[in-house]
């Protein structure tokens, strides 16, 4: 008897989703979204067979099942329909399937799924319910749950389907849930996803103002926001609090200010709190440089005042032999080399 490893999920805003999926490749000629005669993404299905593993994965790197004979060596086949194009890797349908349960600290809250990338043409289900379709392979995109799930400590089932059909581009495109998945429980009054915009002005040696807007899903009365600026070894440089509205504005000033560039990538991190009668609900982080940069057919481009030569590489998302899957260190390490081999742009 089977009983699939259930990941429970507490409240809280961009939790891993990345372990614990169920895969399996479809045969060809085998029906899109019925298999053994059984759909799916429904959630009595019994994906006890299926392969376990954990995303980032790129299916279209594997070595091939079938016998190996003067078409096929390894994941390569000579006949695929993208050819050259997609490096005779093939591509085809698969699903994953990954079950999970929540806890009391969810009760109340809004459940959103964001996939960061998955090559191609995505179906994803939740217990049943087909939430959309995303045919796009290089955008994230999100998914609102909370109607669908399940009470609290019951189980619930997310499906996916992707569709590689093969013939799709000029380089190597990986075929699956290549990049990381992500699961935020909220309140129903929020900080946005991706509702965070911070730029820099009036930029110089002792000063700068940092223009942050917040975008606030279903704001309510008698709401703070509380924008809080650190430096890049966590040290507290400048603060502002504002009445919350659907989007607020905030103008900091920030002093004596560390600029970003191509040499010292200097990094601040913005923490924003959103309260209601002092109660935190909400908090959201994120990092930025602060920089001056200006086109001129005279000067050419020229970045804190200076003028830099832009020496870019064009480079594709692949990691070579470990395929499209978007392995944290393997995408540094990847930037790092072109750095070390003199890019300073991509």
């Amino acid at each position: 008897f089977f009983q699939p490893a259930l990941s429970q999920i507490k409240a809280g805003r961009n939790q891993a989703f990345d372990t614990n999926w169920r895969f399996q490749k479809l045969k060809p000629n085998v029906g899109e979204q019925l298999h053994y005669g059984l759909n799916l993404a429904d959630v009595n299905f019994n994906d006890a067979s299926w392969r376990k593993l954990d995303i980032p994965h790129d299916w279209s790197i594997e070595d091939l099942t079938e016998t190996p004979n003067d078409s096929i060596i390894g994941p390569f086949y000579k006949k695929n329909a993208g050819k050259n194009a997609t490096g005779f890797t093939v591509g085809g349908t698969a699903w994953y399937r990954k079950t999970f349960t929540l806890d009391k600290s969810t009760v109340g809250k809004q459940v959103f799924i964001q996939f960061d990338g998955v090559y191609m043409n995505s179906d994803v289900w939740v217990n049943g319910h087909h939430l959309g379709n995303h045919p796009n392979g290089y955008t994230a995109f999100v998914y609102d749950l909370t109607s669908h799930l399940n009470p609290i400590g019951q189980k619930n089932v997310i499906a996916v389907q992707v569709k590689n059909e093969g013939d799709n581009s000029r380089w190597y495109a990986g075929s699956g849930i290549y990049r990381h998945v992500w699961l935020s429980v909220l309140d129903k009054t929020h900080i946005e996803n991706w509702g965070v915009q911070i730029g820099s002005k009036d930029i110089s040696p002792t000063s700068a103002t940092i223009q942050i807007t917040t975008k606030i899903e279903n704001n309510v009365a008698n709401g703070t926001l509380t924008t809080e600026i650190y430096s890049a070894d966590n040290k507290l440089v400048a603060s502002k609090s504002s009445n919350s509205q659907d989007k607020t504005e905030q103008l900091i000033d920030l002093q004596n200010p560390k600029l970003w560039d191509t040499e010292n990538p200097y990094l601040y991190k913005a923490k924003i709190t959103l309260q209601q009668n002092g109660k935190v609900i909400d908090q959201y982080t994120q990092t930025f440089g602060v920089r001056s940069i200006h086109f001129d057919a005279q000067t050419g481009f020229t970045l804190n005042g200076k003028n830099v030569k832009l020496k870019g590489g064009c480079i594709h998302h692949d990691n070579g032999p470990l395929g499209a899957a978007a392995i944290d260190r393997a995408e540094e390490r990847k930037i790092e080399l072109m750095k070390k081999n003199g890019y300073n742009a991509v």
